[in-house]
């Protein structure tokens, strides 16, 4: 039974291969990594949260976090398009996402052609102000659906 495995490494695959906005891709507890180094960013950071065991399919719930340094100069005046890259944060980091959940999307994507099936439809949540280093972006939890593959010994 690899399916832990496969999922990981498709997720993975996905952000080194397929996103050009992403230059660091970590999977595990963010706490472990250096959020102080700047040359790690744009960031997508993957983790699952639930694994759940139906008869002919496993079920898994995957956190994922884009995140990017937002540069606020010091004579940032608060406009609304202002002196700094926020909103091309926002924006990118949200397609980042984006990209990730269509290559979900049954049919569609090519994370779908390997039969991992997208469940629902995800929301994400703006990450403002949450982590050192002005860093910036969304947070989603998406679940995807897969064959359960269970091999005698």
């Amino acid at each position: 039974m690899t399916q832990v495995y496969d999922i990981l490494g498709a997720v993975e695959r996905h952000f080194k291969n397929n996103e050009e906005n992403t230059n660091a891709v970590v999977f595990g507890q963010l706490d472990g990594v250096d959020l102080s180094k700047q040359t790690i960013f744009p960031l997508s950071h993957f983790a699952i949260s639930d694994i759940t065991y139906d008869e002919n399919i496993i079920e898994l719930k995957i956190n994922v976090m884009a995140l990017d340094i937002v540069n606020e100069p010091k004579e940032y005046d608060n406009s609304f398009e202002g002196a700094s890259n926020l909103q091309d944060v926002l924006n990118t980091q949200s397609t980042v996402i984006n990209n990730l959940v269509e290559a979900f999307r049954g049919g569609r994507g090519y994370l779908a052609q390997k039969q991992y099936v997208l469940v629902g439809e995800p929301t994400a949540q703006l990450l403002y102000e949450k982590f050192e280093n002005s860093l910036t972006g969304w947070g989603i939890e998406i679940t995807v659906q897969m064959p359960k593959n269970v091999s005698a010994c």
